[in-house]
């Protein structure tokens, strides 16, 4: 464990709308726990890998560890430093005494200024670290990490209301599927994770945390229940998450049998196959046999890609993540030219077969199949 703390941290992750931001309301009602927004750490912290070697240099410790989270920690466009009113005096003077690490960096923003709360244990909850497992395992190798997760396809037909994500169902399909693979070997047979179901804590919320705070050996309290922490994880700037203050609705299990489109279910339930089987969700049986790699040009948002489900359906394509040798591009408005480019390299230089389906497409036939 990183030096500058003593106690276990917790770290909450899962698929955005999957619940973590109401698992985290309940647990920062402990009176020993204690969190604040999303930091997004890890998630961008390395995106520029140059930056955070010489961050983490000797000679340039603490002012550049600083200066890098300064500029790269957001959440929906505000500085994460702000969020936590941290000054950069006071990142500097937390900083300074302890070594260069990405460990001391996350704790100089969760950590209060004062020692008031340092015998709390902090929790950090930003649904992505999903995919930065080794990342919190290696900084802090006694930390607890909980994953919750929701049925997938209420999750993909929900991040849609995301300011960030694809407009499509299918398309998120994709990213759930994505990020929930990072669980199957992460959370298996490790004694430091712990996995929540959604709809088991609407339906079963005492039960479900009296077995969370057990794994974290803290003391349940009735109280909890009450959630009046809730506030401290939630900002001005996410009115997504607006409905975490009210009270708890069955209304939201199972809303994807109201909002997808059975051409639509069909595609996302072939996606997510392997997500629904290892979570313990009803897998139905489909007859799409064909894998085609969805490929995304430039920030794509995919708006009315799940019009042509049924389309795609028909010719038995089952859309995917994996680099098979089939590539599809959804034509959409603006996107076009950024769509031949990237077509024609795939097909001159990777020799793969390329589906278009969507918007006419010049020269689709000398590049490869339209879908009709």
């Amino acid at each position: 464990m990183s030096e500058t703390t003593s106690v276990e941290p917790i770290f909450i992750v899962g698929v955005p709308r999957s619940g973590t931001t109401l698992l985290t309301s309940y647990l920062v009602s402990h009176q020993d726990i204690m969190s604040g927004p999303e930091t997004q750490f890890f998630n961008k912290i390395g995106e520029d890998a140059g930056a955070l070697g010489a961050a983490l240099e000797e000679d340039n410790w603490p002012e550049l560890a600083y200066d890098l989270m300064s500029s790269s920690l957001k959440l929906s466009n505000v500085n994460v430093l702000d969020l936590y009113q941290k000054s950069r005096e006071d990142i500097l003077s937390f900083l300074s005494s302890r070594k260069p690490s990405l460990g001391a960096m996350l704790e100089s923003i969760v950590l209060p200024a004062s020692d008031n709360s340092s015998s709390k244990r902090w929790l950090e909850k930003t649904p992505n670290h999903i995919n930065h497992l080794d990342d919190i395992k290696t900084q802090y190798p006694s930390a607890k990490i909980i994953l919750i997760h929701r049925d997938p396809r209420d999750s993909a037909a929900s991040i849609a209301k995301l300011p960030w994500a694809p407009k499509s169902t299918i398309a998120n399909a994709l990213l759930v599927e994505s990020w929930l693979s990072n669980t199957y070997s992460g959370f298996k047979n490790e004694k430091n994770c712990h996995i929540v179901s959604y709809e088991r804590l609407i339906l079963n919320t005492e039960i479900e945390l009296k077995k969370v705070f057990s794994f974290l050996g803290e003391k349940y309290s009735p109280s909890i229940l009450e959630r009046k922490s809730a506030g401290d994880v939630t900002t001005e700037a996410e009115p997504w998450k607006k409905d975490v203050h009210q009270a708890i609705d069955t209304k939201h299990l199972a809303l994807w049998k109201k909002r997808v489109p059975p051409p639509v279910l069909t595609q996302i339930e072939s996606i997510m196959s392997a997500c629904l089987s290892f979570y313990s969700y009803k897998q139905p049986v489909n007859n799409l046999t064909q894998k085609a790699q969805l490929i995304r040009v430039r920030k794509q948002d995919f708006v009315g890609l799940d019009d042509f489900a049924a389309v795609i359906n028909k010719h038995k394509i089952c859309l995917s993540n994996e680099q098979v040798n089939v590539s599809l591009f959804y034509v959409e408005r603006g996107y076009k030219l950024a769509i031949i480019r990237k077509a024609l390299k795939l097909k001159l230089f990777k020799k793969k077969k390329i589906i278009f389906v969507g918007q006419k497409l010049a020269f689709s036939k000398l590049l490869g199949d339209y879908l009709k």
